[in-house]
């Protein structure tokens, strides 16, 4: 197994480049007060999606619910 030096250079290089600007990001975000914690923000857009994004509609019948059952029972594509 030939091993490339200048690639694993090349790879340590960017790397370095990477975690710097990371940081940079970081300290922008700290500066600014926002909260860049990957865990809350999944955690929060769950409760966002949880909360809002969901359909209640109270005027739905139960015949209106029996007659689509009916208009597309079986059906995939739906």
């Amino acid at each position: 197994m030939e091993i490339d030096f200048n690639r694993i250079m090349e790879l340590e290089t960017e790397n370095m480049i990477l975690k710097s600007e990371i940081q940079r990001l970081k300290n922008l975000l700290e500066d600014a007060g926002v909260d860049y914690s990957v865990k809350n923000s999944a955690h929060q857009r769950t409760i966002e999606i949880l909360s809002t994004e969901c359909i209640v509609n109270e005027n739905i019948t139960i015949e209106q619910i029996d007659s689509f059952i009916t208009l597309f029972h079986g059906r995939t594509d739906v």
